[in-house]
């Protein structure tokens, strides 16, 4: 049986496996631009950095296999995402940091945010 100009044999079986990353651990929270997130790990190669903090300044998607942080042409900016769904990406926060979503570790929504949290 043939769909299309395509025989059946030719078909690729799409589904939410294929799609999300089968390893995800991260938080089952929607982010926004101007939350506050706390992180576990960032820095350059070799750095000694294991947590950071700051402001939600940007929020991009992977639309690619191989575009672990959202940076390739493809790459979709949004101004919320919600975590749960598993996609790769990453989030522009603070003073000039990035981080990929796995290492989100805390999120406070920008209307609950404290003083302390702003600083």
């Amino acid at each position: 049986m043939s769909v299309g100009s395509f025989s059946s044999g030719c078909l690729v079986d799409m589904n939410w496996e294929n799609i999300l990353k089968d390893d995800w651990k991260g938080l089952n929270e929607t982010i926004s631009v101007g939350d506050y997130i706390e992180t576990s790990r960032g820095g350059l190669l070799g750095s000694k950095v294991t947590h950071r903090k700051g402001i939600i300044t940007g929020i991009k998607i992977s639309m690619e296999k191989n575009d672990i942080a959202g940076e390739y042409p493809s790459g979709v900016e949004v101004q919320q995402y919600d975590l749960g769904l598993g996609y790769q990406g990453s989030v522009s926060y603070g003073d000039n940091f990035w981080t990929y979503f796995p290492s989100i570790t805390k999120v406070v929504k920008k209307e609950d945010l404290t003083d302390e949290e702003l600083n």
